[in-house]
């Protein structure tokens, strides 16, 4: 079967949005609400939807552009599903394994056109991990592009499997629940956010949050975007700890009624209640247990130094099973990607004698 390939455009948005809702395999990082995150972050959208023969609309995929460092002298132009939230294309439901091993050949052909007409050097696909109420490697059983020119990668992602039965609290770590129990005595209130103003409010907390960290704070309008498009339409939760009427930590959760996701979080610096992210945490999970979720994600595993190191630490302290994730990456700048190969294994082999290759 032949495909036509269409680029997103705002009078495209009401059949995306229509093809979305009605989909039970749709992930959050799926709708066109991520398309206007996205925008709102800087990355170019080259998102687009999918027809067959008889035009009928058989896949939406949200695809962005990002451009990443890669051994310091090296930038490359990357096409992506999603820089917070996974994507990966959404398909017809009732699509037979058959046509969507088709259709994955076609698309894999028409972004590797784009991404030459655009000068793409890579192109990274992640799928959600649980699609519909099944665990995405349940699903398809293997990556899905996997035989189309992209390279799997295994990354390692935390899962909570809230339908076990228990006490979710014993599942922590002795050392979790130690911080939750302390943070208890401190006086704070887990709240749910239930309007907008207040959503907003944590701009500020977002603000003093991310000038501790390597990455630029979400603008105002990317904040206003998470609420009006996400919050006020279900396909996220705010939660939040305030403590001596303020808040002190703040979490954005995504996800459907099976599974959800630990999207977005801000803390305040110094922290003012030790635990009080813990309690956060524990205390969303409980939420989204009781509202009948299956899966609640924690987030990668992955980690590159000692920071991102710490957080897995302390996502693992909450008793999650580790999961590989459905990822791969399709190499079209074959030279730039040997060159930085290259200096990497050179920046090996001189590791220790002054010159590092980044």
């Amino acid at each position: 079967m032949d495909f036509r390939f269409v680029h997103f455009e705002d009078n495209y948005r009401e059949a995306w949005d229509t093809f979305v809702t009605a989909n039970p395999h749709a992930w959050p990082g799926q709708d066109a609400a991520i398309i206007d995150f996205e925008r709102s972050r800087g990355h170019a959208s080259f998102s687009h939807l999918a027809y067959s023969e008889g035009g009928q609309l058989v896949a939406v995929a949200p695809m962005f552009l990002l451009t990443q460092r890669q051994a310091r002298f090296f930038h490359f132009r990357i096409l992506t599903s999603g820089s917070t939230l996974r994507g990966g294309p959404l398909l017809r439901a009732d699509m037979p394994p058959k046509l969507r091993q088709q259709f994955m050949a076609a698309w894999t052909l028409w972004l590797d056109g784009l991404a030459r007409r655009e000068r793409i050097d890579a192109i990274r696909v992640a799928f959600p991990h649980v699609i519909g109420d099944q665990l995405s490697r349940d699903f398809y059983e293997y990556y899905p592009l996997r035989g189309n020119g992209f390279v799997e990668q295994a990354g390692l992602t935390l899962l909570m499997d809230l339908t076990v039965p228990g006490d979710l609290f014993n599942r922590l770590t002795k050392e979790c629940r130690k911080a939750v129990r302390r943070a208890k005595k401190d006086a704070v209130e887990f709240q749910l956010v239930s309007d907008r103003e207040t959503w907003l409010s944590f701009h500020e907390l977002n603000l003093e949050f991310s000038k501790t960290k390597e990455f630029p704070p979400y603008s105002e309008e990317s904040m206003a975007i998470l609420w009006d498009r996400f919050i006020e339409r279900g396909l996220a939760h705010a939660f939040y700890i305030r403590h001596e009427g303020r808040a002190i930590c703040a979490m954005i959760v995504a996800g459907t009624r099976h599974s959800c996701y630990a999207w977005i979080g801000f803390n305040r610096i110094p922290r003012p209640v030790i635990g009080a992210s813990n309690l956060l945490m524990y205390s969303i999970m409980e939420w989204m247990r009781q509202s009948g979720r299956h899966y609640f994600e924690l987030g990668s595993m992955e980690f590159h130094d000692a920071y991102e190191r710490d957080i897995s630490h302390n996502k693992q302290s909450f008793g999650g099973r580790p999961h590989y994730g459905l990822d791969g990456v399709r190499v079209v700048s074959g030279l730039k990607q040997a060159s930085v190969d290259w200096m990497r294994a050179a920046h090996r082999k001189l590791k220790g004698e002054g010159w590092d290759a980044g």
